[in-house]
């Protein structure tokens, strides 16, 4: 796939080819058809929250799904989904509260799916 990298804090972005790892128990590809850049994703690379580099931006999207992880239950290829910034366990008690936004565990994703050319991990 194809993505534009933040590889220093106020620099362009490179487009680069990444690879991207097949969905896990829980989770979905997606081909993004359209991504927004927004307000959050320009503070991002210019360093004003930090995080870990390389990373790639971009969490308004749009596209179909192309694979399903074990367990994932409502999606299948070709479904259409909107990508959001909320990450969300779906289980912890703000989760199962109906909030979401304010989710236990939406940090714990363990390591990102994305790795580019050399082999080296690409921050979602």
């Amino acid at each position: 796939m194809r993505a534009a990298v933040c590889r220093a804090f106020g620099a362009p972005l490179a487009i680069e080819e990444l690879v991207l790892a097949a969905p896990g128990p829980g989770e979905v590809a997606v081909a993004v058809e359209a991504c927004a850049v927004c307000h959050s994703d320009i503070a991002y690379a210019d360093g004003a929250w930090g995080g870990a580099l390389p990373a790639v931006y971009g969490h308004e999207a749009a596209g179909r799904v192309t694979a399903v992880g074990a367990g994932v239950r409502g999606f299948a290829a070709g479904d259409r989904v909107l990508v959001t910034l909320i990450r969300a366990c779906g289980h912890c008690p703000a989760c199962a509260g109906g909030a979401p936004t304010s989710c236990d565990h939406a940090w714990d994703a363990g390591p990102s799916p994305l790795r580019d050319a050399g082999g080296p991990t690409v921050a979602p």
